[in-house]
């Protein structure tokens, strides 16, 4: 047939068979066909054919219709519409990744409250393990404290300490810090952040075994940054290991080669499938069902361990439980060791007038036995107003005060001092039960003065009135009178 000459050659086959399609069938339409113009530019067509008598003669009549443009138009509503499902998808994908924002944004906002709680609550429980552990010491220190009393008495004080170290940790984890580094114990976090989470395991069922190098170096490194990392990995192994079988075993195990510190986290959860263990470290990415988790845990980890100089990985064969492994490099300051045996002050053991100011009874009284223990004369009052009033009557050596007092707080009481009495407000040590209030940081660091948080102990309050007061000759010695006498 001549038509055929009209295809292009790649399609001159096919188009053979339609065309004798029509003169077996009498008719046919078919579609998906190029022809040449004149021009020799090809078009696409569809074409209607059938077999006609002209002239005694049959023919093929055939109608083809030019649909260049409309499938140019079909083509270009295609990728419209694929950029369109695209488009959706990348908003899909921002929203969640919004919401997530948003979720994380309102657990920002939750914790925040969580830690104005956190505060108070330390506060009024600070007072009372001050009172605790400050009585059960100076029992403890009585030569007539028999075995059995002693004991007890021990326990006393352990359980108290217990229970200030479980406060500071709520503490610590509720505060807003700046980053910073200083030498810490890699083993020391680890127990807090364990000690923090001992009740919710134990009562979950987790049993935890810790095999810790006992000779690990000290390392330049933002304690409560690591509390945040080593929190999160136990917080996930718990959720894998309760959600798999109601109860597991997590190890936690520390070691030291090559100038770098190990910690590996063992579980007996689910682990992690092969597909997701490449992709836990990325935002916003989450196993967790929908409202349980923002994907922004582990993303933060890999960030915090990155910023320390360290490394974070996972290993897991599904279904057998997941270790997690950070590294931190040993970075150990020049001279530390000298420096800090500089500083280390002397004991003083000259008789200072010491004027006590703190709201809590307990505590004032506390402090006038300990004090009077080590042979300085005390005077204790219960408000910084009360503390003015003697200072005009008095001189003292040095003045240890709360922060937060009702009436006046040790805030504008020290103020107060430092506008008239200058060198007096140099000897000036605080104390406060409410360490996590962002004012009372903001205060200290301001005024760089010497900071007891409560619950103390003896040796901390003895090495404190050293460094505010140290020794001195009986010539250079003064007495700081209220008046300026």
């Amino acid at each position: 047939l001549d038509a055929v000459a009209l295809h292009m050659p790649e399609e001159r086959e096919r188009a053979a068979e339609m065309w004798s399609r029509t003169v077996g069938l009498g008719s046919a339409k078919f579609a998906d066909l190029h022809i040449m113009r004149k021009d020799g530019q090809p078009i696409a067509v569809d074409i209607s054919a059938g077999l006609v008598e002209a002239d005694n003669e049959k023919v093929i009549l055939a109608l083809a219709r030019d649909i260049t443009e409309s499938l140019r138009a079909q083509e270009e509503f295609r990728q419209l519409h694929e950029s369109v499902l695209q488009a959706n998808l990348e908003l899909q994908k921002t929203m969640e990744q919004l919401q997530a924002t948003q979720e994380q944004l309102l657990w920002s906002e939750k914790m925040a409250a969580v830690g104005q709680l956190v505060a108070g609550v330390a506060h009024e429980l600070n007072n009372p393990l001050t009172g605790i552990m400050g009585y059960a010491q100076l029992l403890l220190g009585r030569e007539d404290t028999g075995s059995p009393l002693r004991r007890d008495l021990e326990r006393i004080n352990s359980e108290a300490e217990r229970a200030a170290r479980i406060v500071q940790s709520l503490l610590s984890f509720a505060r807003r810090h700046k980053p910073e580094k200083k030498p810490v114990l890699i083993s020391n976090i680890l127990d807090e952040v364990i000690e923090l989470r001992a009740y919710d395991l134990k009562v979950n069922n987790i049993k935890v075994v810790k095999r810790f190098d006992s000779s690990l170096s000290l390392t330049m490194a933002d304690q409560h940054q690591l509390q945040q990392v080593f929190l999160n990995i136990i917080s996930n192994a718990q959720h894998s290991m309760v959600d798999t079988h109601g109860r597991g075993t997590l190890t936690v195990e520390t070691s030291q080669t090559d100038g770098e510190i190990s910690i590996t986290f063992i579980d007996d959860g689910a682990g992690i499938s092969p597909q997701d263990i490449n992709r836990i470290f990325d935002p916003f990415f989450t196993t967790k069902p929908v409202g349980k988790g923002t994907g922004l845990g582990l993303s933060i980890c890999y960030g915090i361990v990155k910023e320390h100089g360290g490394t974070i990985e996972a290993q897991s064969v599904h279904g057998e439980g997941a270790t997690f492994i950070v590294k931190l490099p040993i970075i150990i300051p020049e001279h530390q060791e000298e420096a800090a045996a500089e500083a280390r002050p002397k004991v003083r053991l000259d008789r200072l007038r010491v004027l006590v100011v703190d709201d809590e009874a307990v505590v004032r009284d506390l402090l006038r036995r300990l004090l009077g223990k080590e042979g300085h004369l005390v005077q204790a009052v219960a408000s910084g107003r009360q503390g003015l009033e003697v200072l005009k009557e008095k001189a003292f050596d040095l003045i240890i005060t709360d922060i937060k007092m009702p009436d006046m707080s040790g805030e504008e009481f020290f103020e107060r001092i430092r506008s008239s009495m200058p060198r007096l407000a140099e000897r000036v040590i605080f104390t406060s039960g409410d360490t996590a209030s962002r004012r009372t940081q903001a205060f200290l660091e301001r005024v760089a003065r010497p900071f007891l948080p409560k619950p103390f102990v003896i040796g901390e309050i003895v090495e404190a009135i050293a460094r505010v007061c140290p020794v001195e000759n009986d010539e250079n010695k003064a007495a700081y009178p209220g008046s300026g006498r």
